[in-house]
């Protein structure tokens, strides 16, 4: 969360706070008094992480949103134990004899669960009292923090400690958040006498800022020093004057030549940052091995220079894998830094590739970090060298990490920062208050003490009206106090007042708990800026009047390059309105300069939604809206207003009665939610028509509403939504909400000035197109005043635009206008250069379609730039920095984007050879002319599987090249297995230290011996030998497999568990795709005929199907692909078949082809329900075949999807694409093994003996032995008579079964006999058949004959 300084306390609910003992290394540290106690450790889970913890037991942790909007806290869940959630070992922090106090704050994650009660507690073998209690117990609620606190002496003798958090004794153990954990006391004193590494006030939260503000960066290198590599990257930065932080490793360092290189780094100016003595993970170790490693190294580090003093500021724990590595290294005076921007050098060092990674990961206010050692870094080297020097031709500035050395630059020049030791600076009062200067300081000699107050809000201030720019983030870090005298501890607020137009806004940035006289409190946070005429930091109490001291402030951040005015504005080349959600910071600054170059439509982001508009009833706010309005005024603008009638974003008391009672259907109720409706829509329509003339005149700007938002559900029968808007009012509530703002806007005129939209998501999937134009065309046939359709077209790069254009078509028979209302499309993963070219193709083949619809009434984008977007996956076409992307440039003229970088998803694996059967799992990667290829990769590097079409066989003259990485590897056709079109090889390509989730450079390349053709995958000029143009592999999960077998009959579709699944493989939904884990499933898998039959058990104890959209309930969805085509989008077959927990189906694909394909039944059982289904393929299907297919369970809480878990696809993207889909094959029926008959001949004449074996049968078990004539026994002829009784006789001898004796098996269930055929046995065919009992359980043929 953002209360990074607060003095947090550690709040408890079933929670216990222990010390728990470790081994330790060296000797016991001697007590040494300090002046003051100081924070120990401070956790706001700010960074991104929530080092130096680590999980007690098994639980999940997870960095979430606090729930008061106040940053980030972190969860634990999935506790089946009490003593499971978070542990921190304490030996390097804690000195033996002291007395500390620790603090936090925590809160139940789930209102559902009950209070509960919790405590701190040490538990310490060595202690005199094992378990001891340090708070008495407190309990927690959802609706709340609770803060506790409690003090302990960590007692002398004892040689290690482990506080973690416990949760009681008895299930069950609820999820739980927490924050702002804090240990306050003595600063141990280092065993051994080690000189610490210098840092001043380190934290054990990882810095990733650079010093300084605008366009400034900290070059970091790893993994030195290595030779000629290390020495020409100094040249290098010698000859620009730029000063750098070398991570080094101790064991490169005592190689040769090593320490010469190491004091040239010092000799240079740069500062040093310890990174271990080798390349080990740190992640499991314990902080006794952490400590003797680092203290190892600065050892080395240290005896290299000659210098016992040295200073080694810094440290960055190898891999990122930080355990407990950060509260050590505070500990020994280093400050963590960050792994952060990197540019995956490890993985190549492909030049073109790692420069271009190199730009996209240098960010103003930001550390890099990229590779001096650990191998070849020559590519590494020439990126930096390109990258560096054009940073600084455009003005960059590079500079050290904050933190660090005391005097090296820490204070950032903006006159913010200030230690207080010159005066004030631009610091003065907050009121009627005084600020003067003390003696009570943190660090050198000086303090600002702020006294005589009398209110909370006097406090002491800084402007930061010309500091401050809109949409840009800084860190804010300082140390607070109470003055001495105080008695009682308060809170003490950081925050930020912004002035518009006479109005005040009062932002908090974080606030500190339980600031006392006794200790410093530390305070860090981050404030992103909004609009302002004018703004002030300051520091206020929350009500406390005490007086309190402020010092060490530093405030540090970037400014945004100035907005491009040299390139196209997008108005100007596009043939329709081009608009933007914005907000009021997009009204002042660059933003506002931004919007007015490129846009000529805006849309309020949020202002006029009915939450902002009338949070309560009969009160109406449209000042945000109104400055909106305003702006289109001034810079000629259009406004399309969003929106008038919605299910999300409405306040609640629109569907209560006063008391707070839900609304009915009942008549009054429909009519008093009729009345809310419209009087809601006049009061907008009345308002903007008073303060800004008529509608369609000069002066009033609004030319659309979207009137209704987001009423379509495709799962439902009618299409509708089943929003309370529908619950009350019925479908009606379409007609009303279009009538009332038809009368409201345009006077119930058809023709009217305002254009009047329905307007919807997802519109592009055949299934929403369907129910939508449905929906559409039963309006249009009741006369309602629907003018346009929005499609607001939240797309990614998977999407096939086709789809886009086909709904577009679809649209166009209805006569109506048609918009694009809030178009984006997000990169998956992570944001690489290769991907932002790729998302410039995407954005250039969507914009090429939509100028063939010119009469558009206009087209949106969802936001005006990256970090304004509500979703993650830099999304638009102008990057954090306002500047114009490769997605800018696709809309604009796509010959100005680079050449495009193919990319390929390689599955973990290590198949064996070109026979592998897991080749044929999934389809080739063409390169055109039915030649193809697939990768898998290890560890170690890429395998390769090559199909190539070529008919003519030119031995060693046919050849395949495989790049990846630096390795190049060749085979020849002799090397290769022939197939009947050509041949086919699989081949090892070595690339070290792969990891999921990396890239690699690649390419292949098919040579034609006769022609001398050739075809590759991404450099069509064949010239990979440079590695310029070699594309991009991802490495991704294991493909997900199942063989389930054909049923020995179809599972009857009931929701009750028949015996057929028992021989069904179980496969885990153990893959989680969103939020914490939930609700998982046991799946099993058969086939019958042409369907696959799937049985999930869904462990979920509370069945929530409250949401009106499906995909927010309690659900499982089963996605089929039924010839394993992995085509990425939809084709018509493929289908997403959702099936909630009462059994509510939706199926989303081509429903003309796939929507009578799915038969489901559920039952709630024990501890959540099971779903039974089966699904048709819609095509023959045999043993053998391969089908795609994945699991996915939604789990739900009061209305809201918290957890989505499948079995495979680890993407979120299932619903639209097919490619990461597991695979099933159809496999043959399972044969039970059993008991085996079988006979010596199969013949055998009547009187003669045959011999009979008999195998797994019962053990020690008595078998009869019968002789049976096969066929059915018809009839006896009836002649009556004696006649008739000699035919009776001769068919009863014909037909009698003939007892062929008994015999008993042996302990191996086995026997072997001899049997004699009675002779009055007639010729024909038999069976010889067991019993054991009365069941025959085995027979085998035998012919009776006479020859």
């Amino acid at each position: 969360m953002s209360r990074s300084g607060l003095v947090e306390t550690i709040g408890v609910g079933v929670l216990a706070l222990g010390l728990v003992a470790a081994p330790t290394l060296g000797s016991a540290p001697t007590s040494t008094a300090r002046a003051a106690d100081s924070e120990i450790l401070r956790s706001d889970f700010e960074g991104g992480t929530y080092a130096p913890w680590t999980p007690s037991g098994s639980p999940t942790l997870t960095l979430v949103p606090d729930p008061d909007g106040a940053g980030t806290s972190l969860k634990i869940a999935g506790r089946t134990a009490g003593w499971q959630g978070i542990a921190l070992d304490l030996v390097p922090l804690l000195e033996p004899g002291e007395a500390y106090t620790v603090s936090m704050r925590a809160r139940l994650a789930d209102a559902d669960q009950p209070a509960a009660g919790v405590h701190f507690t040490v538990d310490a073998p060595a202690a005199s009292n094992p378990y001891t209690w340090v708070s008495g117990p407190s309990t927690l609620a959802a609706d709340a923090w609770t803060t506790i606190s409690g003090s302990y002496t960590f007692e002398e003798g004892l040689d290690a400690a482990r506080m973690y958090l416990d949760g009681g004794d008895a299930a069950p153990f609820p999820d739980v958040l927490v924050d702002d954990v804090v240990i306050t006391g003595q600063e141990p004193t280092d065993p051994g006498g080690v000189v610490p590494g210098g840092a001043v006030n380190p934290t054990t939260t990882p810095v990733a800022t650079a010093r300084g503000t605008g366009d400034v960066a900290a070059l970091t290198f790893d993994d030195g020093p290595n030779g000629a590599t290390t020495t020409a990257l100094l040249d290098f930065l010698a000859e620009r004057d730029i000063t750098a932080t070398f991570c080094v490793i101790g064991q490169n360092i005592q190689a040769p030549g090593g320490a010469d290189v190491l004091r040239r780094i010092v000799a240079d100016g740069h500062t040093l940052c310890n990174h271990t003595t080798s390349y080990a993970d740190m992640g499991a170790w314990s902080a006794e091995q952490v400590r003797a490693d680092l203290v190892e190294n600065l050892g080395i580090i240290r005896d290299a220079l000659g210098d016992p003093d040295a200073k080694v500021p810094y440290f960055r724990a190898p891999n990122g894998s930080w355990g407990v590595t950060p509260g050590v290294a505070v500990a020994l005076g280093m400050q963590p830094l960050a792994v952060t921007n990197t540019i995956d050098d490890w993985a190549t060092q492909d030049v073109p590739t790692l420069t271009s990674n190199l730009r996209a990961a240098m960010k103003p206010g930001e550390v890099v970090l990229a590779h001096d050692g650990g191998g070849d870094r020559s590519g590494t080297l020439a990126a930096v060298q390109t990258v560096v020097d054009e940073r600084l031709a455009a003005g960059w500035q590079f500079t050290l990490p904050t933190r660090g050395l005391e005097g090296d630059g820490g204070s950032v020049p903006t006159g913010l920062s200030n230690d207080f030791e010159e005066g004030l600076g631009v610091w003065g009062p907050r009121g009627d208050n005084t600020v003067t200067l003390t003696d009570d300081a943190h660090g050198g000699a000086q303090a600002a003490l702020v006294a005589d107050r009398t209110q909370a809000w006097n406090g002491i201030g800084a402007t930061v009206t010309d500091v401050f720019q809109t949409g840009r983030t800084y860190s804010i870090d300082l140390w607070l106090k109470l003055a001495a005298g105080a008695t009682e501890p308060a809170d003490l607020r950081v925050s930020v007042q912004r002035d518009n137009a006479g109005e005040s806004t009062y932002d908090t940035v974080t606030t500190a708990t339980g600031v006392t006289a006794d200790a410093w409190t530390h305070v860090q946070a981050s404030y992103t800026m909004a609009a302002a005429d004018s703004a002030l930091l300051y520091v206020e109490s929350a009500s406390s009047l005490a007086s309190f001291v402020v010092d060490d402030v530093v405030v540090s951040g970037s400014t945004a390059p100035p907005v491009q005015t040299d390139i196209p504005s997008l108005q100007d080349e596009l043939p329709w309105p081009v608009g933007v959600a914005i907000d009021e910071r997009e009204t002042v600054g660059t933003g506002e300069q931004l919007v007015v170059k490129h846009y000529d439509q805006i849309t309020a982001e949020n202002a006029m939604k009915p939450e902002s508009i009338q949070p309560t009833e009969g009160t109406f706010t449209f000042e945000a809206a109104d400055a909106l309005v305003d702006s289109a005024i001034e810079h000629g603008q259009r406004v399309y207003g969003h929106t008038l009638v919605w299910h999300s974003q409405t306040p609640d008391w629109f569907f209560n009665h006063t008391d707070g009672t839900p609304l009915t259907s009942s008549a009054a109720d429909q009519q008093i939610l009729r009345d809310r409706m419209r009087t809601h829509i006049e009061a907008v329509a009345d308002h903007y028509r008073e303060k800004y003339g008529e509608y369609g005149t000069a002066g009033n700007p609004i030319v659309a509403f979207d009137v209704v938002n987001e009423a379509i559900a495709e799962s439902e029968s009618d299409g509708l939504r089943k929003s309370r808007w529908f619950e009350v009012l019925g479908e009606q509530f379409l007609d009303l909400a279009f009538g009332y703002a038809s009368e409201a806007f345009n006077g119930g005129d058809t023709d009217g000035p305002v254009q009047l939209f329905l307007n919807d998501y997802n519109t592009e999937l055949p299934a929403k197109r369907q129910a939508m134009l449905a929906v559409v065309n039963r309006l249009l046939d009741r006369d309602v005043p629907l003018d346009g359709l929005g499609h607001q077209f939240h797309v990614n790069l998977l999407q096939p635009v086709s789809q886009m254009k086909a709904s577009i078509d679809a649209f166009a028979q209805t006569g109506l206008l048609q918009a694009v209302t809030e178009l984006d499309a997000p990169i998956d993963g992570t944001v690489t250069q290769e991907k932002l070219v790729a998302q410039g193709y995407y954005y250039a083949d969507v914009f090429d379609m939509l100028r063939d619809y010119p009469d558009l009434f206009s087209v949106t984008l969802w936001g005006p730039y990256d970090s304004r977007s509500w979703r993650e996956g830099a999304p638009l076409p102008f990057d954090d920095d306002l500047q114009a992307k490769p997605a800018y440039w696709g809309i604009v003229d796509r010959s100005e984007l680079p050449t495009l970088t193919r990319q390929v998803d390689a599955h973990q694996g290590t198949p064996t050879g070109v026979d592998d059967p897991t080749w044929a799992l999934l389809p080739e990667t063409s390169i055109g002319d039915g030649t193809g290829f697939q990768l898998r990769w290890s560890a170690d590097g890429l395998t390769a599987y090559v199909e190539v079409a070529d008919a003519s066989d030119d031995g060693t003259e046919d050849v395949v090249d495989v790049f990846a990485g630096e390795s190049h590897v060749t085979v020849n056709r002799t090397q290769a297995q022939a197939t009947a079109t050509g041949y086919r090889l699989a081949v090892a390509v070595p690339v070290a230290g792969l990891t999921e989730g990396g890239t690699v450079p690649f390419d292949v390349r098919v040579t034609d011996g006769v022609t001398g053709e050739q075809r590759s995958w991404n450099d069509l000029s064949h010239g990979q030998e440079d590695g310029e143009r070699l594309g991009v592999v991802t490495l991704i999960e294991p493909i997900g497999f199942v063989s389930a077998p054909q049923a020995a009959t179809a599972p009857t579709i009931d929701g009750t568990v028949d015996d057929v699944w028992a021989t069904a493989p179980v496969l885990t939904t153990d893959t989680q795709v969103e939020g914490t884990p939930g609700a998982t499933a046991e799946v099993r898998v058969l086939w019958h005929d042409d369907a696959v039959d799937v049985l999930l058990k869904v462990a979920d104890p509370v069945v929530d199907e409250s949401a009106t959209n499906a995909w927010e309930q309690d659900s499982v969805e089963i996605f089929v692909d039924p010839v394993n085509a992995k085509n990425g989008a939809y084709t018509p077959q493929d289908g997403q078949y959702r099936i909630s927990a009462s059994n509510a189906q939706s199926v989303s694909g081509d429903l003309s082809v796939i929507g009578e394909r799915l038969t489901s039944a559920t039952a709630l059982i024990d501890g959540g329900y099971v779903v039974e289904a089966s699904i048709a393929l819609g095509r023959d299907a045999v043993a053998g075949d391969l089908v795609g297919l994945d699991f996915q369970v939604n789990d739900a809480t009061d209305g809201v999807r918290d957890s989505v878990r499948t079995w495979t696809d680890p993407t979120g993207r299932s619903y639209q694409s097919t490619a990461r889909w597991g695979v099933l094959e159809l496999a043959a029926p399972v044969v039970e093994p059993g008991p085996v008959l079988t006979l010596g001949s199969d013949k055998v004449a009547p009187g003669k003996k045959l011999a009979v074996e008999l195998a797994e049968f019962p053990a020690k078990t008595k078998v009869r032995l019968v002789l049976d004539r096969v066929g059915d026994r018809p009839a006896t002829p009836s002649y009556g008579g004696l006649f008739g009784k000699l035919v009776e006789g001769v068919h009863d001898w014909y037909w009698k079964d003939a007892d062929l004796g008994t015999v008993k098996t042996d302990a191996s269930g086995a026997a072997s006999t001899k049997v004699k055929v009675p002779v009055w046995v007639l010729p024909g065919q038999f069976e010889v058949k067991a019993y054991v009992g009365k069941e025959a359980v085995a027979s085998a043929p035998v012919r009776v004959t006479y020859s």
